[in-house]
């Protein structure tokens, strides 16, 4: 049971906090979203964008679709952002 993500990225945004001592503020640096499933070349750019300048800090998330075990049988999906590593821009 839970929340179940389709893997397939429909989007991509790189951030980071602002000041995580203070708050949880984020700044979004890089964000796209696709009505289809994210190209090579749609990837390519977000690589681009995440390996210019110092990116230590920086968090990714892709934009997927998911189903829920909570919804009743046969629920549209849904829309979500997932945190994922670095490793997926490689």
């Amino acid at each position: 049971m839970g929340i179940y993500s389709s893997g397939k990225a429909h989007g991509i945004r790189i951030y980071r906090f602002k000041n995580k001592l203070i708050d949880d503020t984020v700044e979004v640096l890089f964000e796209r979203t696709y009505d289809a499933e994210m190209t090579p070349e749609q990837i390519a750019e977000a690589k681009t964008f995440y390996n210019v300048g110092e990116n230590k800090d920086l968090r990714i998330e892709i934009y997927v679709g998911c189903s829920s075990t909570y919804e009743p049988a046969g629920s549209a999906p849904f829309m979500s952002w997932m945190p994922v590593t670095a490793d997926y821009l490689a």
